[in-house]
């Protein structure tokens, strides 16, 4: 049965940092076609029946570590959104400074080094960052201009960050639905109001994931860090200040690949109507 929906394809040993790999490849029920490497950059993945390619390679083991990553970071998220009384205002308001920059960089510390175990045989080698899709070669670019890359924990959740949205579609689709439609001038006016409005089309067009709390917690968080932190919070504007919203838009190939995911309005549009459009393309 697997033969019929996976190929096995060769990568460019050069690609990674830590190995080559012969990797099984697919879409539940469609067979591979071909890969190829647009001039623009990026990787176009083709399968028999689909009109369009997907942009990224979906590394079917990457899926797999990626979610493992996942996984370790909501659970700790979680628990705070859903109880930021218990969890997050003790730390922030009642410890002091210099123990709280000690329990977070603690945190991040341990996020990066697992990162590190679980995801590194997945990122691309630092000379080949152009074979990411463009959004996520967007977000990359960002970080190599506002976050220090040589440090390697710093490194190490960058390259997680990319390598997830690169091999997570629904989460892709959904921040490049949403963080397309940053307005550069409003956020240069009121960064915390521009962001609180593009995280909200987040909330309200996915009825698949509930992302209230986390989104409470995300906004605390920025308010806290303008207030406290200021100069995480000056890395964070930087950050959306040098982000180029028209490169994370939805594409054709895109669009004929998302449309039809039921449990998120893709630009607003309701479940049919998306149906409908996607078969126009």
């Amino acid at each position: 049965m697997s033969e019929n929906k996976f190929q096995t394809v060769q990568l460019p040993n050069e690609l990674f940092f830590y190995r080559g790999k012969t990797v099984p490849h697919g879409v539940k029920g469609r067979r591979l076609d071909r890969v190829e490497y647009p001039d623009e950059g990026g990787i176009h993945t083709y399968f028999e029946g689909m009109k369009y390619p997907f942009r990224g390679f979906l590394d079917m083991g990457s899926i797999g570590r990626a979610n493992i990553v996942k996984k370790y970071v909501k659970k700790d998220l979680r628990m705070a959104s859903v109880s930021p009384l218990r969890y997050v205002v003790p730390l922030v308001f009642i410890l002091p400074n210099f123990l709280f920059k000690r329990i977070f960089n603690t945190w991040i510390s341990l996020l990066a080094q697992f990162c590190h175990e679980v995801m590194r045989v997945d990122w691309y080698d630092s000379n080949t960052y152009k074979l990411y899709s463009e959004p996520v070669g967007e977000i990359m670019r960002v970080f190599s201009k506002t976050v220090d890359l040589k440090d390697d924990e710093t490194a190490w959740i960058v390259l997680s960050i990319c390598t997830i949205l690169e091999q997570d579609k629904a989460y892709r689709f959904r921040l490049q639905d949403a963080f397309s439609q940053l307005n550069k001038d409003a956020f240069t006016l009121n960064p915390r109001k521009e962001l609180r409005r593009v995280i909200m089309i987040l909330v309200e067009r996915d009825s698949a994931r509930d992302w209230r709390a986390m989104s409470k917690l995300i906004l605390l968080g920025l308010w806290f860090a303008s207030v406290f932190r200021r100069d995480l919070y000056k890395k964070v504007i930087s950050f959306f200040d040098e982000l180029n919203p028209w490169r994370l838009k939805l594409d054709t190939n895109d669009l004929y690949w998302c449309l039809a995911i039921d449990g998120y309005d893709f630009q607003g549009k309701p479940y049919e109507e998306r149906v409908a459009l996607q078969k126009t393309l």
